[in-house]
């Protein structure tokens, strides 16, 4: 079975458009055959991501004290999805390819001393290259490749 997990952040519920955002991926991911996970953040809870999660007949991950690691070992995913998360970070460590909800062009990106930009994919601007990956048009093992190459460049 083919996964991706995807981690909350802890505005996810406040913002409207992330909201969209995950749900177009979640469909997407979804009509490709992969089982979507979901993963709120330890800072929240809340109750309309519930909802969120049981409209679209995701699985949703209540562990809250799991740790990243321990989660990717235990689900196995093909792609780990966030905006600017650690937990990214630590899937491309594992081999398992990040995909980030957030732009390239977010403001946000710039104080974080992890590079991002060269290490997940992201899904608007990589969107043609995400599709051929999960419809196994491109190679998982190179895109990989890549994305480890440019984290031990950087």
């Amino acid at each position: 079975l083919r996964r991706v997990i995807c981690f909350l952040n802890f505005y996810f519920e406040k913002d409207k458009k992330e909201q969209e955002k995950l749900r177009d991926l979640i469909i997407f991911f979804q009509s490709n055959n992969f089982e979507v996970v979901l993963k709120h953040h330890k800072e929240f809870g809340g109750k309309n991501t519930k909802l969120f999660y049981e409209s679209l007949g995701i699985k949703f991950i209540k562990e809250e004290d799991i740790s990243t690691s321990s989660l990717l070992f235990k689900e196995k995913p093909y792609y780990t999805v966030g905006w600017r998360s650690t937990s990214l970070c630590v899937s491309l460590r594992a081999g398992i390819i990040p995909i980030s909800l957030s732009e390239i062009s977010d403001k946000g990106m710039s104080g974080i001393p992890y590079l991002f930009k060269d290490r997940v994919l992201f899904w608007n601007e990589d969107f043609d290259e995400i599709k051929s990956l999960v419809e196994e048009k491109s190679s998982y093992s190179e895109a990989l490749s890549k994305l480890l190459d440019r984290w031990a460049l950087s």
